[in-house]
């Protein structure tokens, strides 16, 4: 995949009022500017209470909501409680992985540690082509539960690309959530 293709799911959602960005490994890659491995889906990040607006961009589609490893259709005007953070949407031929984040006032909130937050208006950044991508410090973040090799690599490529607000906001959240991970004294020294 490339970033022609990431632009071409996001041209029919320039209309799309609500903040949004693509997560993964593709914040990684949209921060740095180039694509550095193979991805093998992309993970659209929106925020749980613009959940109504997404709806009418995908109308006909079929909303399902994970619950563990099962979809579970969603209601037509649910939104799912907080432990929901994945949805699957199909229209048509494609397919789309939604990652709803939580907000409590302006500001984003880590689903795996309410202490970890960052304004809602730094948590998307515009990267490589104006496409809008979810700041890469929360991208590790998310990351930095479970490192599989595809994540240490993102890690090593992104490091030096990061601001010195995103590595000190980063360091910060990885001690308060776990007081010490392999990636801290990475964040600490010179880009």
């Amino acid at each position: 995949m490339s970033f022609a293709e990431l632009k071409a799911i996001a041209k029919p959602l320039e209309d799309v009022f609500a903040v949004w960005g693509f997560g993964g490994g593709w914040a990684i890659d949209g921060t740095i500017g180039q694509v550095t491995r193979d991805h093998h889906d992309v993970d659209i990040y929106v925020l749980r209470e613009d959940l109504p607006e997404w709806r009418e961009v995908w109308p006909e589609a079929l909303w399902y909501k994970m619950v563990g490893d099962r979809e579970v259709e969603l209601g037509e005007d649910e939104i799912p409680e907080a432990s929901v953070t994945t949805l699957h949407v199909r229209d048509g031929e494609a397919f789309y992985e939604i990652l709803l984040m939580n907000t409590k006032g302006e500001d984003w909130v880590y689903d795996g540690d309410a202490r970890v937050k960052m304004p809602v208006e730094e948590a998307f950044v515009a990267g490589v082509e104006r496409l809008p991508f979810l700041n890469p410090a929360i991208a590790l973040l998310i990351k930095s539960q479970g490192i599989r090799e595809k994540d240490a690599k993102d890690f090593k490529a992104v490091l030096p690309f990061l601001s010195e607000f995103e590595r000190k906001w980063l360091a910060l959240a990885l001690q308060t959530v776990y007081g010490e991970h392999i990636w801290m004294d990475h964040l600490q020294g010179d880009k």
